[in-house]
């Protein structure tokens, strides 16, 4: 199974870190880098991004995630508000 694209709004460890509202990412190959400074929250990002539900208390009100997978030549998607 290969995450695709997603999208994460209103995080609140990204928000309250570094004041991230939305998180965008589409067209990724199987390996792909996340860098940046310690403790900006790219940990905390990539445990979003498992195909499980969220917790309604890990985000702002409006918030929520989108993430597609392929898998086995099948597109799914899975979202969370």
């Amino acid at each position: 199974m290969f995450l695709r694209s997603g999208k994460i709004t209103d995080f609140k460890m990204l928000t309250h870190v570094a004041d991230i509202r939305k998180v965008e990412f589409s067209d990724l190959d199987r390996t792909t880098l996340i860098a940046g400074k310690n403790g900006i929250g790219k940990s905390t990002m990539l445990s979003e991004l498992v195909p499980f539900p969220s917790t309604s208390t890990s985000y702002n009100k409006d918030g929520g995630k989108e993430l597609v997978y392929e898998h086995n030549g099948d597109t799914y998607t899975i979202s969370s508000d």
